[in-house]
């Protein structure tokens, strides 16, 4: 009884410790001037964040929707997001269109990046805190947002976008130096200097490439990169 009890005082203190780290990193994240994250806010948005990055495969999101409502406010019933991803560019811009693309207000969102560290069986064991990282951990992105609920019928439609949303910005970014090669070598190949240099010009950086495609006169496909590998056919019509 003795080890079990202090085996299950360890799970707790570590628990704890790994909460007191993404609320440090989920109280850095947030604006000096907004007031809509009390202290209250930031417990419960971490400890949901906590929930929802426990397990994780490599290479995998994870995504977790629950309908809440707010003892501070009677009558608000809202939904709780969490978005746990390998740290990328264009994650908040990405999942804030597609959630109000549905027509679906956002009512808070907070974008902490969590220095996490997991076993090999993806478990989270220890996060860094708001002043620095732990040994090996990787930086994760820990997405919270509150949007207006929504009925069941609509949870499941968001839910899959946001997992198809993800998916597209991780073969967007993965790919993205190649297809930045590929603008410089199309640049290469185009005679008028103008077009050329525009072409050059958006490969600087200038333009956020999601996918590449080139398509042949048979009609087949090549190098399909970015986006354009979920749904290459999509992309360019017959005519």
């Amino acid at each position: 009884m003795a080890k079990t009890s202090v085996s299950k005082q360890a799970g707790k203190s570590k628990s704890s410790q790994i909460l007191r780290g993404i609320a440090d990193r989920l109280r850095a994240s947030l604006l000096l001037d907004d007031m809509s994250f009390g202290p209250k806010l930031v417990d419960e948005a971490s400890a949901f964040l906590l929930a929802a990055a426990l397990q994780r495969k490599q290479g995998e999101p994870s995504v977790v929707l629950a309908s809440d409502s707010d003892a501070g406010e009677p009558g608000r019933r809202y939904l709780r997001i969490a978005l746990i991803n390998d740290d990328m560019p264009f994650l908040v811009d990405s999942v804030a269109a597609a959630i109000t693309g549905l027509g679906i207000a956002i009512d808070r969102l907070a974008h902490p990046i969590v220095p996490a560290l997991r076993d090999d069986d993806g478990r989270l064991v220890a996060v860094g805190d708001a002043q620095g990282g732990t040994g090996d951990a990787q930086p994760e992105s820990m997405i919270y947002i509150e949007t207006q609920r929504v009925d069941a019928r609509q949870r499941i439609e968001l839910e899959t976008l946001l997992h198809s949303t993800l998916a597209d910005v991780r073969i967007a970014v993965s790919d993205y130096p190649r297809m930045v090669e590929l603008l410089n070598e199309d640049a290469s190949k185009v005679d008028d200097v103008e077009g050329a240099e525009l072409l050059r010009w958006f490969a600087s950086g200038k333009l956020t490439q999601l996918g590449h495609i080139t398509r042949k006169r048979d009609g087949s496909h090549a190098q399909v990169l970015g986006v354009c590998r979920r749904g290459a056919k999509a992309i360019l019509s017959d005519q």
